[in-house]
């Protein structure tokens, strides 16, 4: 088993057991979010890890001071701010509106489907869906080389390269 995989299957089941949680105790617990960027940090690069973390921390808490001073309510509940976040560091501060789209759009039909009227929903469910929507969608489904060439690239194109340079070393007469 590759160290990419070990690390994929520890990522699924930490989310899921996060989501389940969630759903059923309404808390998200530090442990699960501090765990999926720890594990980020192993596998990749510090710098991007951080910053990705960070950026979208602020991008959520100004989200959450913008809805309170309109609304009088937050967006999001301080473990679902920091879960998103951790979850952002996987898929790249780029998916993040799509994650939040996706999430949002999931919990609308699903309140609707269920006929809840005032009751709050837990979102770690809604985002452990959209989460794992993002990761199958974006996975490279292409061979790495799109542009297939002849296999003996250089020597098919050989003669024509030299003729140019037979033309420009010698010139016609």
């Amino acid at each position: 088993m590759s160290f990419d995989t070990l690390i994929f299957i520890m990522i699924t089941s930490i989310i899921l057991v996060t989501a389940i949680i969630d759903g059923y105790y309404k808390i998200i617990h530090d442990l699960s979010w501090v765990s999926l960027v720890l594990m980020k940090l192993i596998s990749s690069s510090f710098i991007w890890v951080v910053y990705d973390y960070l950026c979208s921390c602020i991008i959520l808490m100004f989200m959450n001071m913008l809805t309170d001073s309109i609304g009088n309510r937050k967006m999001f509940q301080e473990g679902d701010l920091y879960f998103i976040s951790a979850l952002t560091t996987w898929i790249g501060l780029n998916n993040l509106d799509l994650l939040l789209g996706l999430s949002s759009i999931t919990m609308v039909v699903t309140a609707y489907v269920m006929r809840l009227k005032k009751e709050t929903m837990p979102m770690a469910p809604f985002l452990c869906i959209s989460f794992f929507m993002i990761v199958t969608s974006t996975k490279e489904c292409r061979l790495p080389e799109s542009n297939w060439r002849p296999t003996a690239y250089e020597t098919v194109a050989l003669p024509t390269e030299l003729n140019r340079l037979v033309h420009i070393i010698i010139p016609k007469k």
